[in-house]
């Protein structure tokens, strides 16, 4: 099994190493666009983000519009030795926009192209609240307090893929795959369709995210 993935994972991987900085883009921005949709969003209290590297679809566009819903925005911190990930709320980066209204704000237009770099992808956050981590991330410093997640929290995952049942096939370190085992919140995967497949293979502490989301479709995984 463990062979299995591995080889799975530099395949994926590199095929999403191909692809163009435009194209991840407009497909970020495109998946967002249908997480704003989803009622689990429109309801939820909090919303766990993750910050993207080596080309991972972008959920930042939603940044402003989750802010101007009033909802809290946490960024997840990796502890290497004890093998968990929990979340640090970030505070209020933007004023609100009075022309916003609260069944239809806009998607943040502000935000430079995801493709480029760190620093543009995060836009300010990255200086005021993101400190440098291991592999490449940004984690919240530690003047962000913790946020602990209740059923009214929803949590964008990343992977390398994900298959057709919200299964996911992250980076071999477990942290999300602990996480996701007592999250009682919402959780949706975010990918590119080219990186939906049919089955991936699985072990017995995977858990599936709810909700799969892709530039193209909404895909509620059945209990």
């Amino acid at each position: 099994m463990m062979n299995e993935k591995t080889t799975l994972r530099a395949h994926l991987r590199a095929l999403r190493d191909s692809l163009d900085g435009d194209y991840i883009a407009a497909a970020s921005r495109s998946a967002c666009e249908r997480i704003a949709q989803l009622d689990e969003f429109k309801s939820a209290t909090a919303i766990l983000f993750y910050f993207p590297i080596n080309n991972e679809i972008s959920p930042l566009f939603l940044l402003d519009v989750a802010q101007k819903w009033g909802k809290k925005i946490a960024f997840p911190v990796c502890d290497h030795e004890s093998g968990t990930l929990t979340f640090r709320e970030l505070p209020a980066f933007h004023e609100k926009n009075d022309n916003t209204t609260e069944n239809n704000p806009p998607l943040n237009k502000s935000l430079p192209r995801v493709s480029e770099g760190a620093e543009a992808r995060g836009g300010g956050i990255v200086s005021d609240y993101l400190s440098p981590a291991k592999f490449g991330l940004f984690e919240p410093n530690n003047t962000c307090p913790a946020l602990i997640p209740d059923e009214k929290t929803l949590c964008i995952v990343p992977a390398i893929a994900f298959d057709e049942n919200g299964n996911r096939l992250g980076y071999g370190k477990g942290f999300y795959d602990r996480f996701l085992r007592d999250f009682k919140g919402t959780s949706v995967g975010l990918t590119y369709s080219d990186l939906l497949v049919k089955q991936l293979p699985t072990d017995p502490h995977d858990t599936p995210v709810k909700i799969l989301i892709t530039e193209s479709e909404i895909i509620k995984i059945p209990k």
